[in-house]
C-alpha cells in the first residue's frame, strides 16, 4: 500500500439523486458501485474516511466504510457533525443508522446547536483535515457539495468526481475509471 491518506466525502442527499434513491433495485446497484469506489480508494492508500452525517452519500459511505473494516481492519471513519444531535430530526430508521455510525466512529461535533453557517463550517473542516476529496455528484452547480468542491479547489486539495447519474447504466469498474480528477497532475488514484 502507498502512503496513508485521509479522504473527505461529499455528495448528494436522497432527493438530489438523478434516479429514485429509495428504489431497492437502483439502490442495490448504487451501493455496489459505492463499495467498489471506496475499495479502490483504500487500494490507493486511503485509510481514513471523513463524512458529515447527512442523509444520502454521507450515511451510505459511513456504513460502507464500517462494513469494510472487517476486510480492512486498519480503516477508520471520522464523523464530523455540524452540530450535536444532528440525527435527532431524522426519521426513526435514519436516526438508528446515524446512532449506529456514531457508536462505531470517531466523532467531532463543531457546534452545540444548529446555526446558519454550521453546515459550511463542517464541510470546510472536512476538507481542511483531508488529503483529498471524493465528491459524488449529479451535475449540480449549487448547494453544499458544489461549495465543498469549490472550497477544496481553493485549498488546492485533489478532488475526484464520481457521477451518480451514470452509476445505474455503467459497470462498476468502468464507472470508477470514469471518475474525473479535477487536479490530475496531483492525484493519480484511478
Amino acid at each position: 500500500m502507498t502512503t496513508q491518506k485521509t479522504c473527505a466525502i461529499t455528495g448528494r442527499r436522497p432527493d438530489g439523486f438523478s434516479w429514485e434513491y429509495h428504489d431497492p433495485q437502483k439502490r442495490a446497484v448504487y451501493l455496489r458501485h459505492l463499495q467498489a469506489a471506496i475499495e479502490r480508494l483504500v487500494q490507493k492508500g486511503v485509510t481514513c474516511f471523513i463524512t458529515g452525517g447527512a442523509l444520502g452519500i454521507d450515511l451510505d459511505v459511513a456504513e460502507t466504510v464500517l462494513q469494510l473494516k472487517e476486510k480492512y481492519p486498519f480503516l477508520t471513519h471520522l464523523l464530523v457533525l455540524p452540530y450535536e444531535n444532528q440525527g435527532g430530526r431524522y426519521a426513526l430508521k435514519d436516526k438508528i443508522r446515524h446512532e449506529r455510525i456514531q457508536k462505531n466512529s470517531q466523532v467531532v461535533a463543531l457546534s452545540s446547536r444548529f446555526t446558519p453557517w454550521c453546515m459550511q463550517k463542517r464541510n470546510e473542516y472536512m476538507v481542511d483535515n483531508a488529503d483529498l476529496v471524493a465528491a459524488f455528484v449529479c451535475g449540480e452547480k449549487t448547494g453544499g457539495t458544489y461549495n465543498t468542491v469549490r472550497y477544496a479547489k481553493r485549498k488546492n486539495k485533489p478532488v475526484l468526481l464520481f457521477d451518480l447519474s451514470t452509476c445505474q447504466t455503467t459497470e462498476e469498474d468502468a464507472w470508477i475509471k470514469a471518475a474525473q480528477p479535477l487536479l490530475t497532475e496531483q492525484l493519480k488514484l484511478i
